[in-house]
C-alpha cells in the first residue's frame, strides 16, 4: 500500500526522564507494551511510578487472591466505554489490585477460559487490561469525590457551596419555592410538582404537549450502561416528560445514521468481524489508538494477526494510528468521501461487485443462496420522484400496495420483490404513472450512475491521494471475498455531512456481498434481556408521553403549528428558528437538547437533571453552554447528579452523590462491540461512601411525586406477585435474575455461592430482592462477571453470524430523499456527493465562512492511556502523559518555523485569542492538520478551588491509610483547609480541544455546529490557526 506520507516515526511523547519513569512504571505494573499501540497489563497495583517496589514496605502486605482476608470481585470496567471485564483484589475493603476477567473473550483475546471453570480455579489465570482499567482504585477512592448533597452558595458558577443533608435535598428539588433567598435570589423556583402538569404547555401550540415536558433529563452516563438509562427512562415516563436524552450525539449519532440511511432506518451497529477478517479498512477509528470495540480484545487480537500475516489493515485518516502495523492514508476531513466513491467507480469499472449476492432480491432468495441478508440493488427507483416504485404504481393495492418493484431478467417485466428470487441488477426505463412516463433505474445504477459523475483523478485530486492509492485500495479491498469488511466510528461521522459519508462507507460492504459472514460485517451480538423473565421489569401504568421534542428531533418542522402559521400568513416559513431533525431517530441529541432550552424554543425548560452530563466539557465548544447553564431563566433548576465536580456540574443549583462503577453502578448488558453474545456484569467490589445512588434520587423523588414504578407493589413478578422498588438493588437483582433466566444459567454449586457470599458486597440485599432458587443461579452469572457465548457458537455451519438480521441495505433512501431542510425548505440532497462534507444547513463552507486566516484543519482524538473529560483522577496515566500537545506535520512545521517542543498558540473564530500548548513536530498527522488530543484541559475534577461550608463531610478526602501515597502522592496531603478545597496542579493541564470548535450562526442564533441533516455535533471538521509564541 502506498503511503502518501512517505515516513512512520514512533511518537516521542516524553523527556528521556519521562521515559525512564514509564519503563519503571510498566515494570513494576506487571505492563506490557502493544505494538506502540496501547498500554496492556495483566495485572495493576496501587504502586506510583517512581517507586520502588521492592524497598517499600507498606506493600509487604498485600495479599493474594487466594489468601482468606481478600476479597475477588468479577465486574465490568468503566476506564472508558469498552465494557472489559475486570477482577477486582480488594482487601480491607481497599482496591489493591485489578486484573482482567480469564472468562471474558474480550480480555482474553476470544481465547477464553471455559465458561464452566470453577470460580476459584478462574483465580490462577488473569486476564488483560489496560491503565484506564488498572486505574479502578483512582476512581473509587479519589479524594475529590462528592459524597454528600451539596447546594450552590452563591451565583451559578461561583464556586461557592453547602452540605445538605439528603431529606432537604429531596424536598426543595420537589417542591421547589425560594430556595435561595438565603443569597439574595428572590425568584420562585419551581420544583418537580409544580411543573408535572399535564395541561398544555402552550394552548395556542397543542402538538408541543403537557407542561411536564418542560423537565429534561440528560444522561450522560459513561456509555450506554443499562440498566441506568432504562431507570431513568422509567422515571421519565412515569413522570410524564418527554425529554430524556442520552449522550448518543456526543460519541456515535453520526455514525449510527450512516447505516440508517443505508437500511431504511432500521438499524445500526455493524462492525468487521475482526477475529477472521482478511483486510480491514478503517475511517474515523483505529482501534490501535481507543477506537471501540477496545484496545484489549480486538487491538492485541488484530496485532497478532497481521504480524502472522492473517490480516492486512488500512486507516485512512487525518491522524496516523499509533502503531506501524496498519498502513495509513493521510487524508483532510471531508475528503473521505472522494476515496471512497473513487474506490467505488473502481469496482464498477472492473466488474468486482459480488453480483450473486446482490440478484437476490429477498430474505428467500438470500437463504437459498446461503447468505444472511440481501440488498436493495435491483430495487427501482424513480428518481425524478425521489422514491422506490411500489407496488401501487404498478396495481398493486392492499398489503402489496407499498411492496418494493423489481425487474424480471426472464420475462423483463416489473414484479413484486418477493415474486421473483433474482433481479435485473443494471436497468434503466420508463414507468406510465399518472399519465405520465417517469424513468425508472435499479438502485445499482443509480449509485454507479452516482460514481461516474467524477473520474478517478477528479476523486484523487479533491481527496489529496494519488490515482495509485485509491486503485490500491479498492483491489485490496476485494481481493478476498466476503472476507473484507470497512469500519468506522465517530470520527467520520462527526462532521457536517458525515452520515452521508458514512453511508457511502457501509455500501462498500453491500458491493461485495459481506454481511453477516464470518470474516465479513456483522452486527453486535447482542445480550440477554434484562427486563423479563423471573420479574417484568417495564413499566406499567405511566401517563402518555407526547408532544415535541427540546431537541426537535423525530417530528417535522411543517407538522407545527408555527409553520402552518407562517405559512397561512403568506410569510416564508424557512428558516426555522433552530434546526429540526425527523431523520433521528436513534439516541439522542444532547447539544440540541440544550440549544433548545438556550432559545426557548419550541418551549422553555423550566428544570434540568444531567447525569455524568458534561456539556461543557464534552461537546464541540462546549464553553457555550457555560451561558446557558449560567442563566437562571434560561433553565431555572439545574440538578446534577455526579461523583465529580466537573464543569457542567459547577454550574448546577444542587449536586447529588452517586456510586462509581466499583461500589454500586451495576451494567447488564455486553461489549460495545462483539460478534458474540454477552451480558457483562457489574457488581460492586468496595462499599459506596455516599451511601446513596442515582436510583435513591429517583425512586425517592418518585415515591414523594406518587408517581408509578416506585415505592412499593412496582415489580411485578412472572406470578403476578409485587415487591418493592426503593435502592438500587431491588430493581439490579431481579434484573440479573432475569438474565440467568433467559441464558439458562445453571444453579451455582454450593462452593461457588459460597464463593460469592464471602467475597460480593452486594450479598445481602440481593438475597432479600430475589429467591433463593434465583440467587443461586445469579451467583454462576457473579463468579464469572457474566455470562459469554464463545465466537464458534455465533456462527453457523455455513459461517454465518446467527445475531445479524436478515435487513437490506439499500442504494437509495425514500425517508431521506422526502425530507426537507428546515433552514431552507429544499428538500435535502438524496445521494452522497462529493461537495456535501464541511457545510451548514445553507450550504456555506466552514473553509469559507472561517476565512484565509484559520488555514489548518483541527482534529481532536483519544488518546490510548486516557478517555473523555473523566481521567483526570487517573495519576498513572498522568505521570506518563501529564499533558498533551500541538501536532503539526513536518513540512507545515518548517513552513511556519515550528520546532519540536515549542510553544504554540492555537485559536479559531470561536476562541481567537487561543490557546498555548508544546509543539509536538511529527509525520504521524497529515498536512494542513492540527492535532490535539481531548481529555486534557479540563477544568472541573479537582482542577479549580471550591469553597464548601462542610468541606471535610463533602468529600471523600484521603482516608485509605498507608495506600495515600501509593495512590495519589503527598501533593494532596492537606488539601482541605478549612471550608476550601484546594485543586491539585497534577489535574487540569494541557489543551482544552473541543473550546477551539466553530459555531454555526442560524437564524441569527449562535449554535453548536453539526451534521445538518441530523444534528451530529461537529467534532471534526473544524478551522483554526497556528503560531509559534
Amino acid at each position: 500500500m502506498t503511503n502518501d506520507n512517505k515516513e512512520f516515526e514512533i511518537e516521542k511523547e516524553t523527556t528521556d526522564k519521562d521515559r525512564a519513569s514509564r519503563k519503571d512504571f510498566l515494570k513494576k505494573a506487571g505492563m506490557a507494551g502493544l505494538a506502540g499501540a496501547a498500554t496492556l497489563a495483566t495485572s495493576t497495583f496501587p504502586v506510583r511510578a517512581n517507586q520502588d517496589r521492592k524497598a517499600n514496605k507498606k506493600l509487604d502486605s498485600i495479599g493474594t487472591e487466594l489468601d482468606h482476608n481478600v476479597r475477588n470481585v468479577y465486574t465490568n470496567c468503566l476506564g472508558c466505554d469498552h465494557r472489559c471485564g475486570v477482577r477486582v483484589r480488594v482487601e480491607d475493603d481497599r482496591i489493591t489490585r485489578v486484573q482482567g476477567n480469564p472468562y471474558s473473550p474480550q480480555n482474553m483475546a476470544f481465547d477464553e477460559i471455559e465458561y464452566a471453570t470453577p470460580a476459584k480455579e478462574s483465580l490462577k489465570k488473569a486476564g488483560r487490561i489496560c491503565l484506564k482499567g488498572g486505574s479502578a482504585a483512582h476512581v473509587a477512592h479519589d479524594p475529590y469525590r462528592i459524597i454528600k448533597p451539596l447546594k450552590r452558595k452563591g451565583p451559578r458558577g461561583s464556586d461557592q457551596w453547602e452540605v445538605i443533608s439528603w431529606n432537604q435535598l429531596i424536598e426543595e428539588v420537589v417542591e421547589g419555592g425560594k430556595l435561595f433567598k438565603h443569597i439574595g435570589e428572590d425568584r420562585h423556583v419551581e420544583g418537580l410538582r409544580e411543573v408535572r402538569s399535564f395541561d398544555p404547555v402552550d394552548p395556542l401550540q397543542p402538538e408541543l404537549g403537557p407542561k411536564a415536558n418542560q423537565v429534561l433529563f440528560a444522561n450522560g452516563g459513561g456509555g450506554y450502561q443499562q440498566p441506568r438509562p432504562g431507570l431513568i427512562t422509567r422515571w421519565t415516563d412515569s413522570y410524564g416528560t418527554i425529554n430524556y436524552v442520552d449522550h448518543t450525539d456526543a460519541c456515535q449519532l453520526g455514525w449510527y445514521m450512516g447505516f440508517r440511511f443505508a437500511n431504511d432506518f432500521k438499524a445500526d451497529n455493524w462492525r468487521p468481524d475482526y477475529i477472521n477478517a482478511k483486510f480491514i479498512m478503517t475511517m474515523g477509528i483505529t482501534v490501535f489508538t481507543g477506537g471501540k470495540p477496545g484496545l484489549i480484545g480486538i487491538s492485541s487480537l488484530a496485532t497478532k494477526r497481521v504480524e502472522e500475516g492473517q490480516l492486512k489493515m488500512v486507516t485512512i485518516d487525518p491522524k496516523a494510528p499509533r502503531t506501524k502495523l496498519a498502513k495509513w492514508v493521510p487524508v483532510k476531513p471531508g475528503r473521505d468521501m472522494s476515496i471512497l466513491l473513487g474506490m467505488t467507480r473502481w469496482i464498477f469499472e472492473n466488474g468486482k461487485f459480488d453480483t450473486k449476492f446482490l440478484e437476490n432480491t429477498s430474505e428467500k432468495a438470500a437463504k437459498a443462496d446461503k447468505e444472511k441478508t440481501y440488498s436493495g440493488a435491483t430495487y427501482l427507483v424513480m428518481p425524478e420522484k425521489r422514491r422506490h416504485v411500489r407496488g401501487k404504481d404498478i396495481g398493486y393495492s392492499g398489503d402489496d400496495a407499498e411492496k418494493y418493484v423489481v425487474l424480471d431478467p426472464q420475462t423483463k417485466e416489473m414484479k413484486l420483490f418477493d415474486q421473483v428470487d433474482h433481479g435485473e441488477l443494471f436497468y434503466t426505463g420508463e414507468l406510465e404513472l399518472e399519465g405520465k412516463k417517469t424513468q425508472v433505474k435499479t438502485g445499482l445504477t443509480v449509485w454507479k450512475e452516482l460514481t461516474y459523475e467524477h473520474t478517478l483523478d477528479e476523486y484523487a485530486e479533491d481527496a489529496g491521494v494519488s490515482k495509485a492509492t485509491i486503485i490500491e485500495l479498492a483491489t485490496e479491498f476485494t481481493s478476498y471475498g466476503k472476507q473484507a469488511a470497512t469500519d468506522s466510528y465517530r470520527g467520520l461521522g462527526h462532521q457536517p455531512g458525515g452520515a452521508y459519508i458514512g453511508w457511502a462507507m457501509w455500501m462498500m460492504n453491500n458491493l461485495i456481498g459481506n454481511i453477516g459472514h464470518k470474516g465479513g460485517l456483522v452486527k453486535a451480538g447482542g445480550n440477554f434481556d434484562y427486563t423479563k423473565g423471573y420479574y417484568d421489569l417495564k413499566l406499567s401504568g405511566a401517563p402518555k408521553k407526547e408532544g415535541v421534542r427540546l431537541d426537535r428531533r423525530q417530528f417535522e418542522y411543517e407538522n407545527t403549528t408555527e409553520y402552518k402559521n407562517l405559512v397561512a400568513a403568506n410569510k416564508n416559513p424557512y428558516p426555522s428558528k433552530l434546526p429540526w431533525y425527523p431523520l433521528n431517530i436513534r439516541g439522542g441529541a444532547w447539544c440540541e437538547m440544550f440549544m433548545g432550552a438556550d432559545h426557548k424554543y419550541p418551549y422553555p425548560a423550566k428544570i434540568a437533571i444531567t447525569y455524568w452530563a458534561d456539556l461543557v466539557y464534552n461537546s464541540p465548544s462546549g464553553t457555550r453552554f457555560e451561558e446557558t447553564f449560567s442563566d437562571t431563566d434560561k433553565i431555572p433548576l439545574h440538578i446534577a447528579v455526579s461523583t465529580q465536580y466537573g464543569m457542567t456540574a459547577r454550574l448546577a443549583d444542587y449536586i447529588v452523590p452517586d456510586c462509581t462503577y466499583l461500589d454500586g453502578m451495576y451494567f447488564t448488558l455486553g461489549y460495545h462491540f462483539s460478534p458474540v453474545k454477552v451480558n457483562a456484569l457489574r457488581a460492586p467490589a468496595v462499599t459506596n461512601p455516599a451511601g446513596v445512588t442515582l436510583e435513591t434520587f429517583l425512586a425517592d423523588t418518585a415515591k414523594r411525586l406518587g408517581m408509578v414504578g416506585f415505592g412499593e407493589g412496582a415489580i411485578p413478578d412472572k406470578n403476578g406477585k409485587l415487591h418493592p422498588f426503593h435502592i438500587s438493588e431491588d430493581y439490579c437483582a431481579k434484573a440479573y435474575a432475569n438474565i440467568a433466566y433467559n441464558a439458562k444459567t445453571p444453579s451455582a454449586s454450593a462452593e461457588e455461592i459460597k464463593f460469592v457470599e464471602e467475597n460480593h458486597v452486594c450479598t445481602d440485599l440481593f438475597k432479600k430482592s430475589i429467591t433463593e432458587e434465583e440467587w443461586a443461579k445469579v451467583c454462576y452469572l457473579l463468579a464469572r462477571g457474566g455470562v459469554f457465548e464463545n465466537y464458534e457458537d455465533a456462527f453457523d455451519a455455513d459461517g454465518l453470524h446467527k445475531h445479524t438480521p436478515a435487513q437490506p441495505f439499500f442504494f437509495y433512501s425514500d425517508r431521506l430523499a422526502k425530507t426537507k431542510n428546515p433552514a431552507t425548505g429544499e428538500l435535502w440532497p438524496d445521494l452522497p456527493r462529493i461537495d456535501l462534507p464541511g457545510k451548514d444547513f445553507f450550504g456555506r463552507s466552514i473553509d469559507e465562512l472561517d476565512g484565509p486566516e484559520y488555514n489548518f484543519y483541527l482534529t481532536s482524538t483519544k488518546h490510548p492511556t486516557m478517555t473523555k473529560g473523566r481521567s483526570q483522577n487517573f495519576y498513572w496515566a498522568l505521570e506518563i502523559t501529564p499533558e498533551n500537545y500541538v501536532e503539526i506535520n513536518v513540512n507545515d512545521a518548517q513552513k511556519l518555523g515550528i520546532n519540536d517542543g515549542d510553544k504554540v498558540k492555537v485559536s479559531s473564530t470561536v476562541l481567537p485569542k487561543g490557546a498555548i500548548g508544546n509543539a509536538k513536530v511529527t509525520n504521524l498527522v497529515a498536512e494542513g492538520v492540527v492535532g490535539i488530543y481531548h481529555s486534557w484541559g479540563q477544568r472541573g475534577y479537582g482542577a479549580t478551588d471550591v469553597q464548601i461550608d462542610g468541606a471535610e463531610q463533602a468529600i471523600q478526602g484521603m482516608k485509605l491509610g498507608k495506600w495515600n501515597d501509593n495512590l495519589f502522592g503527598e501533593e494532596l496531603k492537606g488539601f482541605i483547609h478549612g471550608n476550601h478545597v484546594i485543586k491539585d496542579s497534577r489535574r487540569g493541564k494541557g489543551i482544552f480541544a473541543n473550546e477551539l470548535c466553530g459555531l454555526f450562526e442560524y437564524n441569527g442564533n449562535r449554535t453548536i455546529s453539526v451534521d445538518p441533516t441530523n444534528g451530529a455535533p461537529n467534532y471534526y471538521y473544524h478551522k483554526v490557526k497556528i503560531e509559534k509564541v
